[in-house]
């Protein structure tokens, strides 16, 4: 009985470990392989928590005659010097940019490596409103062209962008008021950082009075059977009687008596145990015989004081002899 129950509890747990192992490996997102390593220049985010989306930074870069400012979060791809002034930049797959050696100091090189899936330039797509008069270059653009944008202008109502079609790019400024309202969300990165800040910053949901932590159901689970399986369990084990106790069990029923049964064995006696009267008898009865042995010891000593002393009791006769002659005589007539 003990070596099965011992098992049965060894494959309970195995198999608890196994669900809660799965539980947390269950993939959320797919992961992502490393591709390259490149050095790059980030372009600083000025409140990550405060705006909600990717605004105009201080990283400015040129692209022929054009100059812009990178949006916040994103990086540039530093490439070979150009001259004595400054770098040859990629940017948006364009490895025609430029930046100067004073704006480069103004920002810290570091090297990442970029996953399959990431993307380290934006990619905002935006669309001209209905009616809209937009010429970049000596191209007229219209609805059929894909436009993203690249970067801000000096002014914050002018958006560079790149305007494709057919496969043949134009470059240019559009004024913001040409364009359907649009947002520029965070490089993966920033947005994941961004999440992780305002998710720690998250005061527990308080609903009927009872406070819920922010904690998954999943995890809640697993935490709860991890609690409460050994909890059972040692509780089994503590109250589980042993072999011994189950052979001693037969035999205490036979030794084992109540108050009230009576062992034939045993001195009778029919006085109940919880009788306080008889108690009470016993010290009177005890403390009358102290008092008539006191009264037969006084009745002896007057005993032997009397034997002592003869004449009393002749005196005593005398005395009742004349009484009675008395009592018998009769007055003469």
């Amino acid at each position: 009985m003990g070596k099965t129950f011992a098992k049965t509890m060894i494959i309970v747990c195995i198999a608890l470990a196994v669900f809660a192992a799965a539980l947390f490996c269950i993939p959320t997102a797919r992961v992502a392989h490393a591709d390259e390593s490149v050095t790059v220049i980030k372009a600083t985010v000025s409140n990550l928590t405060g705006n909600a989306y990717a605004g105009k930074s201080a990283l400015k870069i040129f692209r022929d005659e054009d100059w812009f400012y990178v949006p916040e979060s994103y990086f540039i791809q530093i490439g070979t010097k150009s001259g004595p002034v400054g770098y040859s930049v990629t940017y948006c797959g364009n490895p025609y940019c430029f930046i100067f050696n004073e704006d480069l100091n103004n920002f810290v090189q570091e090297t990442i490596t970029i996953a399959e899936n990431e993307n380290i330039y934006p990619d905002a797509r935006l669309t001209l409103k209905e009616g809209a008069d937009v010429t970049l270059g000596n191209r007229k653009i219209t609805s059929d062209y894909t436009i993203k944008l690249w970067g801000y202008g000096e002014n914050a109502d002018e958006i560079y962008v790149c305007a494709t079609l057919n496969g043949s790019p134009v470059y240019g400024f559009i004024k913001a008021e040409n364009l359907e309202v649009f947002n520029v969300g965070y490089q993966q990165r920033a947005q994941a950082e961004r999440n992780a800040i305002l998710e720690a910053q998250k005061k527990p949901e308080i609903s009927d009075g009872t406070i819920t932590p922010k904690t998954s159901l999943a995890l809640r689970i697993v935490l709860i059977i991890g609690i409460t399986v050994p909890t059972l369990i040692i509780v089994i084990l503590l109250f589980k009687p042993s072999k011994n106790e189950r052979r001693r069990a037969g035999n205490s029923v036979r030794r084992d008596r109540a108050d009230d049964e009576i062992d034939y064995d045993d001195p009778r006696s029919y006085r109940r145990r919880d009788d306080r009267r008889y108690d009470d008898d016993r010290r009177y009865d005890d403390r009358r015989d102290d008092r008539d042995r006191r009264d037969d010891y006084e009745r002896d000593r007057d005993y032997d004081r009397n034997y002592d002393r003869p004449w009393r009791y002749r005196d005593d006769d005398r005395r009742s002899s004349r009484d009675y002659d008395r009592d018998d005589r009769r007055p003469n007539r």
